[in-house]
């Protein structure tokens, strides 16, 4: 025992005399000195290796061996919020700090804001309390600012910096699934939660019993158990559901709602290739999986060796690297099978089992072009390469042109609410679509358009709403024509009308066959072209308009068929004008088409 205390003794003597210093002082948001705060030094592994307390002149000193940290500073009470060095809004991106033997650095300071508090209860869906739950807030970026357990009651008290948050609430022993403020199942749809100095802002959560998912991943040739490994568990609508790491054994645990899954394995490291489990060749293509509530269901998944597809994304004027790059290798179906993105110096590495694929790269803040290596446009012409395990193939490089943005708002005429998922198009004067998007929670939605001659619309595919055209055009044949640059900005407001509907079939003569893709042509009384539609496999067709009086007439794009007005007409003097109320479904109107009459040959004069 003697020996023991004496190499422990001999070990502290040891880095007290060839320690690093970190030193600072920790103040208020006004300046003022804080005693009794606590200020820690973690490893960039998450290890804690020093902590002290501040004197009552606000000043701390932490002694610890060489290396690299991140500090942070808080308040043991809670009153003041947490803050990680400089100022980070989380641990993971707080400022490291590298330190060698016997090195003193100073000046490491923390300035601590007053604290707001995110209180509430977290129970079962029967309404019973859960102990021992971890609740977190994290930022809006998704890195996580602070957490707490819940007490015996099932109560917390989470005290964060004034900001906005979103919290999930999860249980360390997978009996319950994690779930989001306010019952919601992913990041995204989350409720933001607001918090202010000294206030308290109450969020109580339910969670539901968990299906536990379970697994081993090991190597496919060696038959190895893979630690460190990345499994992420989507629910059906694409949302991450869960996510746990492999220990050792290559055995990995994680709690998940009952429900459809898609499980997916790839390697933070970058050695084995992305596994669609059990071994599809994208996402898309992935079958699911059923978990049920109150079981296990066990997911094993075995890797292969990747290969690198490498280059480097520069702007075609400049030359300048261009960062946040998304570079993916596609199948040849042209389904995602991996992605990368690129670092600052503009290079990025895709990790990809053997196997060819095209090459693409595109800009998720919507600033450069999308490009296919080597520099084509679109998929079909990309060159494939061939991916090679645990070989790296360089030299795929991409230089981009700015696009013209267009972002757009759409809101309803009536209550000028925001609209989403409304499509906004780009086309071009004749009518091809360029390109599309679709608008958010708050109406908008942003275009990347290759510089040409477009018109813009929106419209609604639910037909609840009627097209609406740039600066309130009434048809696409009287909408402003703009000509966009390379790297133009353009803001553009649609506002749409409730719309009425008209709805029918288009059949042949004898009314027994019905018609697919026939073109269906609203006019107004004045033979403007105000809407159209194609029928579909079963002649059908239906089109949303705003309040008017119109002519509709159908017609066939290769011939075959006469067009015909509404109701029998041949002409448009003769098709009978229909009424249309926003909120009104008229219909079903028959359109029936005759074949088309064909022309007699004329036989050559015999001589």
């Amino acid at each position: 025992m003697k020996t023991f205390c004496l190499a422990i003794l001999t070990l502290i003597l040891s880095v007290a005399a060839n320690g690093a210093t970190i030193s600072g002082t920790v103040t208020s948001d006004t300046g003022s000195p804080l005693a009794a705060m606590t200020v820690d030094a973690y490893t960039t592994a998450g290890a804690l290796a020093a902590s002290g307390g501040t004197t009552s002149t606000g000043t701390y000193s932490l002694t610890l061996p060489a290396g690299t940290y991140r500090v942070l500073a808080y308040d043991p009470n809670g009153t003041f919020a947490t803050s990680f060095y400089v100022d980070a809004e989380s641990f993971d991106t707080a400022a490291s700090i590298a330190v060698t033997s016997a090195q003193t650095v100073t000046n490491i300071n923390f300035r601590l804001v007053r604290s707001g508090f995110i209180v509430g209860q977290v129970s079962s869906s029967n309404g019973a309390s859960l102990s021992k739950i971890t609740v977190a807030a994290y930022n809006l970026s998704g890195t996580r600012r602070g957490f707490t357990s819940t007490d015996a009651t099932g109560s917390y008290t989470l005290a964060l910096p004034p900001g906005t948050f979103k919290l999930i609430a999860y249980d360390d022993a997978l009996s319950y699934a994690p779930t989001f403020f306010d019952d919601a199942t992913s990041f995204a749809t989350a409720t933001e939660l607001t918090v202010a100095a000294t206030e308290s802002t109450t969020a109580n959560i339910r969670l539901p019993l968990a299906a536990k998912v379970t697994g081993t991943i090991t190597d496919r040739a060696t038959f190895a158990a893979l630690a460190a490994l990345r499994v992420t568990a989507y629910s059906s609508d694409g949302n991450v559901a869960a996510q746990s790491l492999t220990g050792s054994d290559g055995k990995f645990a994680m709690a998940v709602r009952a429900g459809a899954l898609r499980v997916v394995v790839d390697d933070p490291s970058g050695n084995y290739a992305t596994t669609y489990v059990p071994d599809a060749e994208s996402f898309s293509a992935e079958p699911a999986v059923t978990a049920t509530a109150s079981s296990t269901l066990i997911v094993n998944a075995t890797m292969v060796r990747g290969g690198r597809l490498a280059g480097r994304v520069t702007d075609h004027v400049s030359g300048a690297p261009l960062a946040k790059i998304t570079a993916v290798a596609y199948n040849p179906d042209g389904t995602m099978r991996s992605f990368a993105t690129s670092d600052p110096t503009g290079a990025y590495s895709i990790v990809a089992p053997p196997g060819d694929f095209r090459i693409g790269v595109f800009d998720p803040a919507l600033i450069y072009l999308p490009q296919f290596y080597p520099n084509q446009t679109t998929f079909d012409l990309a060159i494939p390469q061939h991916a090679i395990a645990q070989q790296s193939i360089g030299g795929l490089d991409f230089a981009l042109r700015k696009g013209a943005r267009v972002s757009t708002h759409v809101a309803s005429r009536t209550s000028n609410a925001p609209l989403p998922a409304i499509t906004v198009g780009a086309y071009d004067l004749g009518g091809r679509l360029l390109a599309s998007a679709i608008t958010d929670a708050s109406g908008d939605a942003t275009l990347l358009i290759e510089p040409a001659t477009v018109k813009l619309l929106a419209f609604d595919t639910s037909l609840q709403f009627a097209t609406g055209y740039y600066l309130d055009a009434r048809t696409f044949d009287a909408t402003q024509p703009l000509t966009l640059s390379e790297g133009q900005s353009l803001d553009a407001t649609f506002v749409l009308a409730d719309a009425g509907r008209i709805s029918g079939v288009v059949l042949d003569a004898t009314g027994t066959v019905q018609l697919t893709g026939m073109e269906v042509i609203v006019y107004d009384a004045s033979l403007q072209t105000i809407a159209n539609a194609m029928s579909d496999t079963g002649g059908a067709f239906r089109i949303a308009l705003p309040t008017g009086t119109y002519i509709v007439a159908a017609t066939d794009p290769k011939h075959r068929y006469g067009t015909v007005f509404y109701s029998s007409a041949t002409t448009a003097t003769g098709a009978l004008m229909i009424n249309v109320s926003a909120g009104q479904d008229v219909g079903p109107l028959a359109m029936r088409l005759s074949l088309a009459p064909t022309t007699p040959r004329r036989r050559a004069a015999m001589h």
